[in-house]
């Protein structure tokens, strides 16, 4: 787990403190395309919502430690589709956006709480493992 979250965190502090001001458009849509492919992975965790649902009704003794998870990872998913919503893109206003310090931090900051999320739901699942002595 430890390893996911450092290379997580590295990312974070990239986006938010490499200098792109220099770097080609070329080079500012690859590290764009870089952080959409992880966005795609972060926006995946809601896909086993419904799973996790299921197993709630087949094991009621899971259920405070399953709700915490599913919302925790339903609110992580979000940050999938946050990019979007502020303004950035692959050209023009949208990948200045990108390139910009400022614009890159709030992507960051919101970064770092679906990370904590994302953690959370961990830790229940932990819970669960330690409850069924795994």
């Amino acid at each position: 787990m430890n390893v996911g979250f450092a290379a997580w965190e590295a990312y974070l502090y990239m986006l938010e403190h490499e200098d792109l001001s220099e770097l080609s458009t070329e080079k500012v849509n690859d590290i764009l395309g870089q952080y959409c492919d992880g966005l795609c992975q972060i926006w995946g965790r809601n896909g086993g919502l419904p799973y996790y649902r299921s197993l709630v009704e087949r094991f009621p003794e899971w259920e405070t430690e399953l709700e915490v998870a599913i919302n925790a990872l339903d609110e992580c998913s979000k940050y999938g589709d946050f990019l979007w919503s502020q303004g950035i893109g692959w050209e023009g206003e949208g990948l200045e956006k990108f390139r910009s310090k400022d614009g890159r931090k709030i992507l960051a900051d919101e970064g770092h709480k679906a990370m904590q999320k994302d953690i959370e739901a961990i830790e229940q699942f932990e819970k669960i493992l330690q409850k069924e002595g795994l």
